[in-house]
């Protein structure tokens, strides 16, 4: 049958890059916002030293290098981990999310709107205007222990324990794996 082509890992690397993947520039913009916010956050932290937010940690598929395309403008676009402080062990999902937002306001104030800080079923989303970026900021609960660990709290109250650092490591893993495959496949 000539003139038959088939799916091989170019096709399918070239629909990923058309269709699927965030565009190159795209994600630099996208981490260059996020690492501002985080700056900024840092900073009102260090001169704060009452302030209850620990760390914070770029996480999600920016972080991870695996972010898609958005579908009609809409969804998350990045994540951070804000790593929060507390003795309170039955915290409220809703409590910590007001905290928070009213925390990114305190830091954003006087650049942007009340509107562009939204909490959700368990992150604070803060849209940036100028692109449409819309970061979700999502607290952990800060245990001490290494590799980041700290528990995610669901808006069910559940508490998840999670570590960012993990996440990250194990993506890349994967890739370095993914890509080691590829690279034997391709020299066949």
């Amino acid at each position: 049958m000539a003139g038959e082509r088939y799916v091989d890992h170019e096709v399918l690397k070239a629909f990923a890059q058309r269709k699927v993947n965030v565009p190159k520039e795209e994600a630099k913009e996208r981490r260059r916002q996020v690492n501002y916010l985080r700056e900024r956050l840092e900073d009102y932290i260090a001169g704060h030293p009452d302030f209850d937010l620990v760390k914070l940690r770029a996480s999600g598929s920016t972080a991870k290098h695996t972010a898609i395309r958005r579908r009609s403008g809409t969804g998350s676009d990045a994540d951070v981990a804000a790593y929060l402080r507390t003795t309170d062990t039955g915290i409220e999902v809703s409590t910590m999310l007001s905290w928070l937002r009213d925390r990114c306001i305190e830091v954003y104030g006087a650049t942007k709107e009340a509107d562009d800080f939204k909490p959700s079923d368990h992150a604070v989303g803060i849209t940036m205007r100028g692109s449409g970026l819309k970061i979700d900021v999502v607290p952990v609960l800060h245990t001490g222990e290494p590799d980041d660990r700290g528990y995610l709290v669901t808006s069910d109250g559940i508490k998840v324990l999670t570590s960012v650092t993990l996440h990250l490591q194990f993506i890349q893993t994967r890739k370095d794996k993914a890509a080691a495959v590829t690279g034997r496949l391709s020299g066949c």
